[in-house]
């Protein structure tokens, strides 16, 4: 099987600089460099750059795949919008890491035994680059869902506390969903975490946080001139998030609410293989339920039939006669289907021995027919 490694950074913040671009085709002459954008696929060989310093210095988004079950999302956020120190207690291991670098914060999401078979890279980053923007608002839903990638992987210790559980895991993003797909978190695993999850609604834009003008008109003069000097400027792509953080830290109400988790690694995994084996239960339950209303359908299909036989009976043993004398193995195999369905009509009318003195005269009838008589033995009928 060939190797397949997919990488791709995105700018999102600023275009890169033609410099940046000159650096970048240094390290691939076969990528697909644009300012905003570097994409290569290697089935031979390996990437000649650093990822992680190349999320520091240039990009704000990465995606990897690789065809042995790499997956690794990177994100690259202002330190001011979310720290380490709100990151710290989602750290899990190499599922979930988190670094500063100047005035940023990296996180980087990763599972490394991903069980979804040949999966190719394109597409993807569209799909979870939403991802980028709801921690920009303060939704840590993704970090929740790294720390489960790290339980689910057993990086965890299983006496490790939980860390706060974000509000909304039940009905998650579009791009939280890709997410769980990419990771490949386990469905039974996020069910249990989700428990202690609180239902409530995630603002999807900035306005609809800043819906209350009354908050806007008590920013200070001079600071209101501030942003909009800014936002003027055309330099600062953050300006909207400062003002909705600022917004969330005064008014409580309109920040992503989170609950305390009270459980640990071991107990989330004790929770989902619970839940797995109970719908397997559930499951097999339901098959079997499945096999007997097809059982009795076939039995009710059978009835009726062998209900129709019985009136022709005398007819069929001629037809039977008849299909052996053509010589044919097709009708050979014909003759041995009818009697099959003679045979279990005997039995339902408790007349077996009938149709057995019957099935004798028949054998010696065509006693010099080895192969219809080996069809009626390997179909257990003989005389």
């Amino acid at each position: 099987m060939s190797e397949y490694q997919y990488y791709e950074f995105r700018a999102i913040d600023r275009p890169l600089t033609e410099q940046e671009m000159a650096s970048l085709r240094a390290i691939s002459s076969r990528a697909h460099i644009t300012s905003a954008s570097f994409v290569n696929v290697y089935n031979y060989g390996d990437f000649r750059g650093n990822p992680e310093a190349l999320m520091e210095k240039v990009f704000d988004a990465f995606l990897y795949v690789a065809n042995w079950g790499t997956h690794s999302l990177m994100v690259r956020l202002p330190k001011r919008a979310l720290g380490s120190r709100e990151c710290a207690p989602f750290r899990a291991g190499e599922n979930l890491r988190v670094w500063c670098k100047g005035e940023h914060t990296i996180l980087c999401l990763s599972v490394h035994e991903a069980e979804t078979g040949w999966e190719e890279g394109e597409g993807w980053i569209d799909s979870l680059l939403p991802i980028r923007a709801e921690l920009l608002r303060g939704d840590l839903r993704a970090l929740y869902l790294g720390w489960l990638v790290g339980v689910q992987s057993e990086n965890v210790d299983g006496d490790v506390p939980e860390p706060p559980v974000p509000a909304g895991l039940r009905d998650l993003s579009p791009a939280l969903r890709s997410l769980v797909q990419f990771l490949d978190i386990d469905s039974d695993l996020l069910e249990a975490a989700a428990e202690l999850s609180v239902d409530q609604e995630l603002a999807d834009a900035p306005s609809e946080i800043l819906s209350s003008s009354s908050w806007i008109a008590t920013l200070p003069e001079q600071e209101k001139n501030g942003l909009l000097f800014r936002i003027a400027l055309g330099n600062d792509p953050h300006v909207g998030i400062d003002l909705i953080r600022r917004f969330q830290e005064e008014c409580p109400d309109a920040a992503v609410t989170t609950s305390p988790g009270s459980r640990t690694a071991g107990e989330l995994l004790a929770e989902r293989d619970r839940r797995a084996a109970e719908r397997t239960r559930r499951d097999e339950e339901r098959k079997r339920l499945e096999q007997e209303r097809e059982a009795q359908h076939k039995a009710s299909e059978r009835a009726q039939y062998l209900d129709a036989l019985e009136a022709r009976e005398a007819q069929s043993w001629d037809q039977v006669n008849t299909l052996v004398a053509t010589k044919r193995q097709k009708d050979y195999l014909c003759a041995v289907t009818l009697l099959t369905d003679l045979r279990d009509l005997a039995n339902r009318k408790s007349g077996p021995a009938i149709f057995q003195e019957r099935l004798r005269r028949l054998c010696t009838l065509h006693a010099s027919k080895p192969s219809f008589l080996r069809r009626l033995k390997d179909a257990g009928l003989e005389s």
